[in-house]
């Protein structure tokens, strides 16, 4: 996931990247369109169809990272900054770019994020939850990095 910020001159760049590579769960996602059966006179209904065509889903991971260091002294990081500067992401007005490894590309907003932690055992990982909604086309943005 990576934000996407508008710029002066109206052009966009990339912000802040979150990669998530452990605990994360197969994603469901849902197309969301209205479609209504309208009844009159003729003998089947008319189908009406929305213009609205887009596509939600919630995606789960741990929030920390792999330090690998030369020498095998490798760490790993979840602190709660880790956590607080996740939400700040996820509460960000810029919308963000999504791309998943099945290849589902798309921009959307986060609508909702959660976090787990176990509090007796402080080295388990924190699990993160979030809703993302499809808030544009991918092909509508031109993402520059200067």
């Amino acid at each position: 996931m990576t934000d996407i910020k508008k710029r002066a001159d109206g052009s966009y760049a990339p912000g802040d990247t979150w990669n998530f590579l452990l605990g994360v769960q197969s994603a469901q996602y849902t197309q969301n369109f209205t479609k209504t059966l309208q009844t009159g006179f003729a003998p089947y209904p008319k189908v009406m169809t929305s213009i609205a065509n887009y596509k939600t889903t919630q995606f789960t991971g741990y929030l920390g990272k792999f330090n690998f260091r030369d020498g095998g002294s490798n760490t790993y990081e979840d602190t709660i900054e880790r956590i607080e500067k996740w939400n700040e992401f996820a509460y960000a007005r810029n919308q963000i770019l999504v791309k998943d490894p099945k290849g589902h590309v798309f921009i959307a907003a986060i609508s909702a994020t959660s976090d787990i932690s176990d509090a007796a055992i402080p080295e388990m990982p924190t699990q993160v939850t979030c809703t993302l909604t499809q808030v544009g086309d991918i092909n509508s943005f031109k993402v520059y990095s200067l």
